[in-house]
């Protein structure tokens, strides 16, 4: 197994995980949150795709809970006025061999460098290369709810990633998130109460919703936590997926040269 942090500690696999999802609904906002801590409310639109990494270390305890469909409540935030499945999450609990590594008595954890490429939202899904693609195992479909069409724009791009990104070695398509942004503001709050988001997941072949905030941070760790969990639990112990990745390849999210930058901004949340 390939070792991403040889500054010592524990070993992590490295995973490519695309961010895709309209213009404006805050994917941005969500890599700039995960990577570097920081949020701002006016960004320039990613035109093409842009990169960042995570590093997450995961108890054996919070692993179990993940892979039960059931996130840690010292890690995730239900949102108030919301009922659990709404607040929080829809997953489906997955069974593994009693013998994955993930579930041995001696597992210190999980360990993972995510890769996060931040897949702009002026593309249109039809005509995005397969190299922006290629080698991913997870991904997370990203709205706000702001636009009555969501359901559909949410299913272009689902339906994009099932036709195109498959686990390696296998005819699965990689776990997938749904995730509802920008659940600090009222009016979102609204919309949700009156929608039936764990169906709709359940019945599109998601692995589980979270509501979110770029903004105030919720949910944010504890969502890719648990997609880092399901990645992992796919992975045959014989064919590990880690790769190194040194902080060379890291994109910045903000320097990015003038051919490759839109002028556009928004307000995103």
């Amino acid at each position: 197994m390939a070792d991403a942090n040889k500054g010592g500690g524990m070993s992590r696999q490295v995973f490519k995980v695309i961010v895709v999802g309209n213009v404006f609904v805050g994917k941005t906002s969500i890599v700039k949150r995960l990577a570097y801590g920081a949020y701002t409310a006016d960004y320039k639109g990613t035109l093409g795709v842009d990169f960042a990494v995570r590093d997450l270390e995961i108890k054996p305890v919070d692993v179990k809970a993940f892979l039960g469909g059931v996130p840690p409540t010292h890690l995730c935030t239900r949102v108030e006025r919301l009922t659990p499945e709404q607040g929080l999450q829809g997953s489906i609990p997955i069974t593994i061999p009693d013998t994955h590594p993930l579930l041995s008595e001696t597992s210190p954890g999980l360990g993972v460098r995510l890769q996060l490429w931040d897949i702009g939202g002026q593309e249109r899904a039809a005509v995005l290369s397969r190299a922006y693609y290629r080698d991913a195992v997870g991904a997370v479909v990203v709205t706000d709810l702001s636009r009555t069409t969501w359901r559909d724009d949410v299913l272009v791009w689902k339906r994009d990633i099932d036709a195109r990104v498959m686990y390696p070695g296998t005819s699965r398509p990689v776990p997938t998130f749904l995730l509802i942004n920008k659940i600090d503001l009222s009016e979102v709050q609204e919309t949700l109460l009156g929608a039936d988001i764990g169906a709709f997941v359940r019945d599109n072949g998601f692995s589980g919703f979270y509501a979110t905030s770029s903004k105030a941070g919720t949910n944010l760790d504890c969502a890719f936590s648990h997609l880092s969990v399901l990645i992992a639990a796919q992975q045959p112990a014989q064919q590990p997926l880690s790769q190194s990745l040194s902080r060379s390849q890291v994109v910045s999210l903000t320097e990015r040269p003038a051919s490759d930058t839109s002028t556009k901004s928004s307000s995103c949340c």
